[in-house]
């Protein structure tokens, strides 16, 4: 915003501003990515303990997924 002395009052603070916010989604979707990762990963990795059935699979996995 440009004042009638040809000042920028807003620049600085706007600036600061977007900044910030664009920080807090920045880090909500990394630790989004990360989480999903880790789902994929401890899912996967239960596939080699051979269970049964596909019930004592999933079982044994929800621990794992809700731990992290």
């Amino acid at each position: 915003m440009v004042f009638p002395d040809g000042n920028k009052k807003c620049n600085d603070w706007f600036t600061k501003f977007a900044f910030s916010n664009s920080m807090a989604l920045v880090t909500a979707a990394v630790v989004e990515v990360v989480n999903e990762i880790v789902v994929l990963i401890l899912v996967w990795t239960s596939k080699f303990q051979k269970y049964k059935n596909k019930t004592e699979e999933l079982a044994h996995s929800v621990p794992k997924i809700l731990f992290f």
